[in-house]
């Protein structure tokens, strides 16, 4: 039986028109992050267990053996099986012996077959029988929601961009992320920050900010499993979902291969003007042209032992945009990724696996400065001139991964893995003038670039993750059958960061209605120092356990829980903050209804906790130099820096530059952030083609960590103790502190007036002015799935609601990626209004994916997602609150009044049809030859989908672009593919 199965199958009768791909089983035991079982019963004619006899299981592609003997029950289980094919031989005295080669073993999945031993006389001993026949898989993962793919039977079939991010947006339950975090996915209503990505079994998650991982090639994934859901207790550090691949492995023939990927920028459209903070993205003068190349092989270095899987991708891509403020930016970037795979059988039942790979590149901006040719309305319609010479900023990213692990099989009952890795990552943004200040004038409504500069911001970083865990599996009979798993895991974070503006200020014009405390007459600038950096480290040690109890053939219990602790440290090496005992229970259960694996129902209960990024520890622990000044100018410099008048008429520090007592800037009594997860379902075979399935999850958030300014509440207290002068050192800006907003909190310092040292300050939550934060998620879960004999189809159908007054560690709302450290609860104010639909709400999502085989050479692919809107308020200055005020534009109050969040607009459907045609060459002598033709958008859907929020400038002044469009769905594009493989 095909075992390509939606993890989640929902019942949705209106799913049976369209095209799907080949996916993997999800009801599974997990192995551990990278294998798989196999769990088998022998029986004989009259259905009586056969004991002893032997069941050999070996590898079509390595050519290894695993042997196994059944039990009084007739039951025989190999655990910690590589994803792959096996043949299984059946043997017993004095019965005929059974041959099957086409078991097929997914990753986190545990599948059960009976096979039947004859006695018949009429059949020879030497003829070989099939008759083993999958039934149902008994694990932790029976009550998760999400989906498990096989990377290259899937792409083979269906049009897919060629990125990670394509493949989680296939499962259900996931929408696309906000385009100011790259390609990212909110999965189960969280933020695009709180997934874990694991490869090989190894967190490769970015810790900074959680914003994505390392990156890979299609071509070196095997297959990628995204949970969405109710996943167990060896799986952490995520409150939204957990994203584990597994990359290909050599085998006992040698293979080997080419391809290549083209999408030119003659075959794509353009999409219409898109408006930004205060200029325009004039798509139609854009272009992007993208050549990917790929080189594997694999084989054996010592047959049925030693096994190497290598691949080299060299690439080209190449992206021109252009701005209305004279930006004219020229983004290459041609370094390629290598890496490699080799496996090690050190004996049967022994393996050790050493994964590496590198992703390092540079993708190097040139910006030059263009004018235009406008038309009668003022529009933009051509290019007059660029300047001949540029500005050049290099963005570093990627690095290096080594992964090493053993897996040992030692009894029936029990295995072991150990792995070990360490992942490294560039940080760094730097350019050839980074020692000219950064320069903006907004006096028009526009926000045009003056002077001579690259990137605003240049940093020079780099991160790294050493990692250690083991994970034990014991078997055992105890009023049922139980498979126990216990493991730990250990990371060590280190981050290095320098960031500073370039040319160590900013400065930004503004006209005279735009300056806060103004005289209303004068233009003004703003003038920023950004100055922060430090070495940190971060400990993440965790423990779990979690037992598997099949208590009766129909019912399956789950029981599990982890227990994580964060350790993050300052500059100093000092703890800033330690969070300990995160007790995260996870339990589940599952009955299957007549036994046989054809109707099931599910529910599940689920903790999950997020650390602490981080870019935490960089911005409120490091020595940050933060302040902003605003000045009126008598002239500006020829280049175009201000000639500054007097002393500033408004001035705020952030930040003095000084390493902070870690004591003063966390609450001590700071609890995690965590998220409750509830979920039931139920899912139904129809027969050997259509499955049908129905869930519903609830998700709420209990608790989350911001940074929160305490100015006032402390002058309260200093009130309510008689204690005068606090007014002069708190006065709105001069600390923040890392706590849970709308909770009391205690913090030490040594700045209280009239004490001797640092003191404990209690502070309540009515003095601090802070709401609780909230984010509820509940969600319908619809899918359905056919498996014809040439048609597939696979489609979901979420009807889900997210709301609440906070979106998660990073906001949507501002484009703000400062994980941990947004603006959210900077200031009461700031607050207000801000629950609502949240950024990721989308009440509808329609997936529909899938192929048509017209000949055993020609296929033809196809895949829909259908998405309803984003709902968005309007931001503009806080009109009462004088600290709110400061921040400018960051307040859902539009021309004074409350515009809460979701309230005032909402972007358009998005309906994107892609289709794909795909040839296989059959005349060529050697090898196997595949041409392929993806479009993408066929219609040229433009459908707008970001809106331009801000409905007020810093200054209070009506902003330009307001509710115009700020990004669209993809244009129409294609994309050419030839691959050779033999």
């Amino acid at each position: 039986m095909r075992n390509n199965l939606l993890k989640n199958k929902l019942f949705a009768t209106t799913l049976l028109a369209g095209v799907a791909s080949s996916m993997s089983a999800g009801v599974a035991l997990a192995q551990d992050y990278t294998t798989g079982s196999l769990e088998i019963t022998v029986v004989d004619e009259t259905g009586a267990p056969v004991t002893g006899a032997s069941v050999s299981i070996e590898s079509n592609r390595q050519g290894w053996t695993r042997s196994e003997t059944t039990n009084a029950s007739g039951d025989a289980f190999a655990g910690r099986l590589p994803a792959g094919r096996y043949t299984i031989i059946i043997s017993s005295p004095g019965a005929n012996s059974i041959t099957d080669e086409t078991i097929r073993v997914e990753v986190g999945d545990s599948i059960q077959y009976d096979f039947v031993l004859t006695t018949t006389d009429e059949l020879r001993n030497d003829v070989i029988v099939v008759n083993g026949v999958r039934t149902k898989g008994s694990s932790f993962n029976a009550a998760e929601t999400g989906l498990t793919i096989d990377v290259e039977e899937t792409f083979e079939r269906i049009p897919l961009p060629r990125n990670l991010n394509a493949l989680v947006q296939l499962a259900p339950g996931t929408v696309i992320g906000d385009s100011a975090f790259g390609s990212s996915s909110s999965i189960s209503g969280s933020s695009a920050a709180e997934n874990a990505f694991y490869i090989n079994g190894m967190n490769i998650t970015d810790f900074r900010n959680f914003l994505g991982a390392s990156t890979v090639p299609f071509e070196f994934y095997q297959a990628v499993e995204v949970k969405s859901g109710g996943y167990q207790a060896e799986f952490g550090r995520s409150t939204g979902g957990v994203i584990n691949a597994v990359t290909k492995s050599g085998g006992n023939e040698w293979h080997g291969g080419a391809s290549v990927f083209y999408r030119p920028d003659e075959l794509r459209e353009d999409s219409p003007v898109a408006f930004g903070t205060a200029t325009q993205s004039l798509n139609q003068f854009d272009q992007f042209d993208e050549t990917e190349y790929n080189l594997w092989v694999s084989g054996p270095v010592i047959e049925d032992r030693l096994f190497v899987y290598g691949m080299y991708s060299p690439g080209n891509q190449e992206s021109l945009a252009v701005f209305d403020n004279g930006d004219f930016r020229i983004d290459k970037r041609d370094d390629p990724f290598y890496g490699m795979k080799v496996d090690a059988i050190l004996t049967d039942g022994h393996t050790l696996e050493w994964t590496h790979f590198s992703d390092d590149r540079v993708t190097t901006r040139n910006t030059y400065a263009a004018t235009f040719e406008e038309d009668a309305n003022g529009d933009v319609k051509e290019i007059e001139s660029v300047s001949s010479t540029s500005a050049v900023t290099n963005f570093f990213s990627g690095g290096d991964v080594n992964i090493v692990k053993y897996t040992g099989n030692f009894t029936d009952w029990f295995s072991l893995s150990i792995l070990g890795g360490r992942q490294t990552f560039n940080q760094t943004t730097s350019g050839s003038l980074d020692g000219n200040p950064g320069i903006y004038d907004s006096r028009e409504g526009g926000l045009a670039r003056l002077g001579n500069w690259g990137s605003l911001q240049v940093s020079n970083g780099s991160d790294e993750r050493e990692l250690f865990r083991a994970d034990a599996d014991f078997r055992y009979d105890l009023f049922g059958e139980h498979q126990l798993r216990v493991g730990v895991d250990q990371e060590t974070l280190t981050a290095k960061d320098a960031t500073i503006y370039s040319g160590g200020i900013y400065y930004r014009y503004f006209a005279p209605g735009s300056c806060p405390d103004g005289d209303g007459e004068s233009e003004c600038v703003r003038v920023r120092i950004y100055d922060a950096g430090g070495e940190f480290e971060t400990e993440q040690t965790a423990f779990y356990i979690q037992d598997s109890w099949q208590v009766t053939d129909q019912f399956l219990l789950n029981l599990g829980l982890r227990n994580e602790t964060f350790d993050n440290r300052n500059p100093a090496g000092e703890t800033f903050t330690k969070i300990e005992d995160q007790l995260a229970p996870r339990v589940s259960a599952i009955y299957d209804v007549y036994g046989d694996g054809k109707a099931e129902v599910f529910g599940s209960y689920g903790r999950y906790y997020l650390p602490v990024a981080t870019n935490t520890n960089i911005r409120l622990s490091g020595s940050e130099l933060f302040t902003q000044d605003w000045y009126y100018f008598s002239s500006i410099n020829a280049d175009d820096t201000p000639v500054l008048e007097g002393d500033p008429f408004n001035a705020s520090v952030f930040g003095d530059g000084s390493v902070p007592d870690t004591r003063s800037v966390v609450d001590q009594d700071l609890e995690p952030m965590f998220v409750d997860e509830f979920i039931l379902g139920g899912r139904y075979r129809l027969d050997d083609k259509w499955s049908l399935s129905a869930s519903y999850t609830f998700r709420s958030l209990e608790s989350t960590l911001e940074d929160i300014a305490v100015d006032a509440a402390v002058n309260a207290y200093c009130d309510a103790n008689e204690i005068a002068g606090c007014a002069d050192i708190w006065t709105g800006f001069h600390s923040y502190v890392l706590t849970n907003p709308g909770k009391d909190l205690v913090f030490i310092t040594d700045e209280i007036p009239g004490t001797d040292g640092f003191v404990e300050v209690p502070l309540s939550a009515n003095d601090l002015g802070y709401p609780e934060a909230s984010r509820e998620y509940e969600a319908l879960e619809l899918t359905a799935q056919y498996i014809g004999d040439r048609l597939t189809l696979d489609g979901s159908w979420t009807i889900s609601r997210s709301e609440g007054n906070y979106e998660g560690p990073v906001k949507s709302d501002n484009g703000q990626d400062d994980a941990g450290i947004t603006t959210s609860f900077d200031q009461p104010g700031l607050v207000d209004g801000s629950k609502g639909l949240l950024p990721n709400h989308r009440a509808h999502k329609l997936k529909l994916f899938g192929n048509y085989e017209v000949t055993e050479q020609f296929n033809v692919g196809g895949n829909l997602q259908v998405s309803s809107p984003r709902k968005f308020g309007c931001i503009g200055v806080h009109p009462t609150d004088e600290f709110a005020q400061a921040y400018g534009a960051e307040s859902f109050y539009c021309g004074g009044e409350l515009t809460p969040r979701g309230s005032q607009l909402e972007s358009d459907w998005i309906y994107d049809v892609d289709v794909n045609f795909v040839y296989e060459i059959t005349t060529l002598p050697i090898g196997r030859t595949v041409a392929r033709v993806d479009i993408f958008n066929v219609f040229n859907a433009d459908s707008i989908s970001d809106i331009r929020e801000q409905g007020e400038d810093d200054g209070g002044g009506v902003a330009a672009y307001y509710g115009r469009a700020a990004g669209y769905q993809a244009p129409r594009a294609v994309r050419f593919g030839l691959s050779w493989e033999f």
